[in-house]
């Protein structure tokens, strides 16, 4: 599993926010696409993801959020702020008027090497 590069898992929103955890903890740094639509993935999901990609250095070309239930994405932001995903959707979420100031504040900073958001 070290050398996984891709990981995709679709429509699978039965298990718990708290399930996931254990699946976040163990993504290989060589991880670079990950695509969790469809999960129905809240924000204590998407934190504890988002947790687990700083602290295990994870840098990602393509996070795909498609389909979730994304509203308060501040922790998602401080990891694109820092660099850490190139490509992210968000289409389908949550989002908020706090949701959108927090795009706004991760777009601008300038560690931020982001070149594709979709927010369809």
């Amino acid at each position: 599993v070290r050398s996984l590069q891709s990981l995709t898992i679709l429509r699978c929103p039965g298990p718990s926010s708290d399930a996931w955890s254990p699946l976040w903890q163990g993504l290989p740094q060589s991880l670079t696409h990950l695509n969790i639509s469809e999960n129905s993935l809240n924000d204590h999901a998407v934190a504890a993801l988002c947790g687990a990609l700083r602290s295990r250095a994870i840098h990602l070309a393509s996070l795909n959020l498609h389909g979730n239930r994304c509203k308060d994405i501040q922790r998602l932001a401080d990891l694109v702020s820092r660099g850490q995903v190139e490509m992210l959707n968000l289409s389908e979420n949550t989002l908020n008027d706090k949701s959108i100031q927090q795009l706004c504040e991760m777009l601008t900073a300038p560690s931020c090497r982001l070149v594709n958001l979709s927010l369809d």
